[in-house]
């Protein structure tokens, strides 16, 4: 069943890719990892070939929670405990920096992507656990975050307590890739959908086999929801 963010948008109609071509950085995926991407190498000076197997943000970025939050369950008490206070920070700046970045991407292209700043919200539903959120409001707060201990939420049900953090965000995901992606052909860059990349070839150019032709690139990134050529055993 199609998820209210693909049914309440239009569909695409990206050209397949027809026959070879040659670009700077080819893109494989077209999800919110794959166009910011491409377009962000655009605005470099990049000339982007960008290929989707199917449809743009018809994936995982199609069937999101739609939340955009530095906050992610229990995570910096855990972060801490792993890579020490300082990579917790890092994870917390790098997550501030991709909304940060939402927002003024879509605020400059002017995308109505129902974008609304909310607080997220930790809790734990019992008094057994609020020792568990008093620490995680203490590692958020050293890794930069405004995050604050509360016994009230916006939920419909009564909570022992909650990690609460401040101006994080909702949107929705697919009217803003969308709107990304309108800014991506033109002057030497593409979007391609219904362009399945099969393989990779390494070499100077590297090559990107696809079904209906060949794209060399210098640069080739991978940003498809599965690693399917996995260099770095990153599946």
């Amino acid at each position: 069943m199609p998820s209210y963010w693909v049914e309440s948008t239009p569909e695409t109609d990206y050209p397949q890719l027809d026959g070879d071509l040659e670009v700077d950085v080819a893109v494989v995926g077209g999800g919110i990892t794959g166009v910011t991407a491409a377009l962000l190498l655009k605005r470099a000076g990049k000339r982007v070939a960008l290929l989707e197997m199917k449809r743009i943000a018809r994936g995982a970025t199609g069937y999101t929670t739609a939340k955009l939050t530095s906050g992610h369950n229990v995570i910096y008490s855990k972060l801490e405990q792993t890579f020490g206070a300082e990579g917790a920070r890092t994870y917390a700046e790098a997550n501030q920096a991709g909304l940060e970045q939402i927002r003024s991407l879509a605020g400059e292209l002017d995308i109505d992507c129902d974008l609304e700043s909310r607080a997220n919200y930790v809790y734990a539903g019992s008094a057994d656990a609020v020792s568990q959120i008093e620490g995680e409001v203490k590692a958020a707060q050293r890794a930069g975050l405004d995050a604050s201990l509360v016994k009230e939420t916006v939920l419909p049900y009564p909570v022992a307590a909650a990690a609460r953090l401040e101006n994080q965000a909702q949107f929705h995901p697919r009217k803003y890739v969308l709107g990304l992606a309108k800014a991506i052909p033109g002057d030497g860059s593409h979007l391609f959908e219904q362009t399945r990349a099969r393989d990779i070839r390494q070499g100077e150019p590297r090559t990107v086999l696809t079904q209906h032709g060949v794209v060399r690139a210098g640069d080739v990134l991978v940003a498809s929801h599965l690693p399917f050529e996995d260099g770095g055993l990153y599946f």
